[in-house]
């Protein structure tokens, strides 16, 4: 996940969409198989935490 965290900013400073896109995804999908995700109670929805909290 480091190495994604470390790609994304790059992706968006040479405006390749594709590549933040698959970078997201992988993300996404790399918190979401660690369960590092929240649920929204009110709708349900599932919501990954923040990739770099303050």
């Amino acid at each position: 996940m480091a190495y994604y965290q470390q790609a994304l900013p790059i992706f968006q400073q040479v405006k390749d969409r594709d590549g933040e896109a698959t970078t997201l995804n992988n993300l996404g999908t790399a918190y979401l198989s660690l369960s590092q995700y929240v649920l929204n109670r009110a709708t349900g929805e599932r919501h990954l935490r923040p990739l770099f909290p303050t």
